[in-house]
């Protein structure tokens, strides 16, 4: 049973398919029936398309291989002891092996009530709304109130925060425009608690985005740790406030929820705690992968980031150690490998490939090469080049 249907848990589903192990019974759990690149949410909380941008796959319709099926339950909590998983209707399902692909969450805020984020559909279509609304609700109001209210915080200055930043430049100066709103007035910050951002990423890429960020009037805010969300308003550690009327929570993730409440090894950044074949610290049956894994490398003294190449091996080692261990085979390791990057902010493209730099038009041919190979793993060819063209 692989519980998340995310780019780690379709990866698990497909390559166990591919193994072609005719005794194996594969059953995948969401509490959503579809899934939807993270890409694609990226374009629903900016797109003037709003829901029509939406670029869903629905789990019912992936699957040809006849012992694989689709349930659609919200899991409430984990028994690892006998590999049983509890359900919000009552219901349990125990199963010889368990794949834990559940992703992560947002780290908590004071004040989250007030923030936006681009976690799922529903909350990029809600951010949507909401820019779309202020606009038309402000566009007569005095200078000073537009100030106020079409001010846009991001926290986290990452590669989601400073893509969604990428992403708002044009949105942001074609709702001003289309509401006859001065381009000048709206602000979009970033609110980044250590010195600079992108900050796990080779130097060329974070340089390139800082200049392409600070060429579009993006104010950065380096060693300012949001703490406190308020209507209207961030506070930092420090205890300095800024105007903020839509705060956009991009910062760190934790472990779910599910996991804290069941009796497994989480680390305490995040991810539960596995050995080198992936598999849970004392549960051999039971592996993780993706997002809410903390798979450390001691051979390369690497952690594993939380990047879709990266789940996607993750995935096909927890599908072959599962043939091993049905065939009584030694499991292999997880290897942490080095991961390009690929970078999109604004019209400008970014990217990183095995130690090479790359822009413009090369880096935009590699970036969508990349999410189609991405795509082409989970999911049927002719479904992957349909959501690849909408949200390319």
């Amino acid at each position: 049973m692989i519980l998340g249907g995310g780019f780690a848990g379709l990866g698990v589903v497909q390559f166990l398919t591919k193994a072609n192990h005719s005794d194996l019974e594969i059953v995948l759990v969401d509490k959503k029936d579809f899934f939807i690149a993270p890409q694609n949410l990226y374009s629903l909380a900016t797109s003037f398309k709003g829901s029509k941008s939406l670029a869903p796959a629905w789990y019912g319709k992936i699957f040809n291989n006849p012992n694989t099926v689709f349930v659609k339950k919200k899991i409430t909590r984990i028994d690892p002891k006998e590999n049983r998983v509890f359900f919000d209707d009552g219901s349990e399902y125990v199963a010889e092996y368990l794949v834990i692909a559940l992703g992560s969450q947002n780290n908590s805020l004071n004040g989250s009530e007030f923030l936006f984020s681009i976690k799922s559909a529903g909350e990029a279509l809600r951010l949507n709304r909401h820019l779309n609304e202020i606009f038309a609700k402000y566009k007569a109001a005095s200078l000073e109130k537009q100030r106020q209210e079409f001010s846009v915080g991001i926290i986290g200055g990452g590669a989601t925060g400073v893509e969604i930043a990428g992403k708002l430049i044009s949105v942001i100066k074609k709702l001003a425009v289309t509401n006859h709103v001065n381009p000048r007035i709206p602000t979009i910050s970033i609110y980044e608690s250590k010195s600079e951002i992108l900050n796990h990423l080779p130097g060329y890429v974070r340089k390139a985005a800082d200049e392409e960020l600070k060429n579009n009037k993006i104010i950065i805010n380096n060693n300012c740790e949001i703490i406190s969300v308020r209507k209207g308003m961030l506070e930092n550690k420090g205890g300095a406030f800024f105007n903020c009327a839509t705060p956009i929570f991009a910062g760190g993730v934790r472990a779910h929820d599910i996991l804290m409440k069941s009796d497994m090894a989480v680390n305490p950044k995040g991810g539960l705690i596995v050995e080198n074949d992936l598999s849970l610290k004392n549960y051999p049956k039971i592996f993780a992968v993706g997002d809410c894994t903390y798979a450390y490398d001691p051979e390369s003294h690497k952690l594993a980031p939380d990047v879709i190449s990266a789940a996607l091996d993750q995935a096909e080692i927890v599908a072959e150690n599962i043939v091993r261990r049905i065939q009584r085979r030694t499991p292999i390791s997880y290897i942490v490998k080095r991961r390009d990057v690929f970078l999109s902010i604004g019209k400008r493209q970014i990217s990183y490939m095995n130690g090479k730099k790359y822009q413009g038009f090369l880096a935009s041919l590699y970036r969508k090469y990349y999410i189609l190979k991405n795509l082409a793993k989970i999911l049927p060819s002719g479904t992957a080049i349909g959501i690849w063209r909408k949200i390319i």
